[in-house]
């Protein structure tokens, strides 16, 4: 009897050292899984960062080729462009009396009856 008490005791001691060594692992396996995960979520920021960068360079090339399409060009001239058809009046003489002109309107009689001819030819059912 004496001996299964040591017995039991001797278990006991070996079941307690085995779990906590098993405590001790699962401690490591968790730092390392914290420390995997940290590098991680270091690796993805600096990914998001870099990407965040890419986007606002492409809308910002957006803009600009919309401002080069579509934009104000740098080909003005020192010469209104609508000054450039006023050229003739400004030439013209003053004193001299224009011509006017009489309006012509011709009137055309319409062809009547022009349907029914066409018509009269096709065949009629009554139905």
């Amino acid at each position: 009897m004496v001996l299964s008490v040591y017995f039991l005791s001797f278990q006991s001691i070996i079941w307690y050292n085995l779990c906590m060594m098993n405590l001790e692992n699962n401690k490591q396996n968790k730092t390392e899984y914290i420390n995997n995960l940290e590098e991680t979520c270091k690796s993805q920021e600096a990914q998001i960062k870099l990407l965040e960068n890419k986007i606002a360079w492409m809308m910002e090339q957006i803009t600009l080729s919309k401002h080069v399409c579509f934009g104000s060009t740098s080909e003005k001239s020192e010469y209104d462009q609508v000054s450039l058809f006023d050229e003739a009046e400004k030439e013209a003489d003053e004193r001299i009396v224009e011509p006017e002109f009489e309006e012509i309107k011709i009137k055309r009689k319409k062809r009547l009856g022009k349907k029914d001819e066409m018509l009269s030819d096709l065949p009629v059912e009554v139905v």
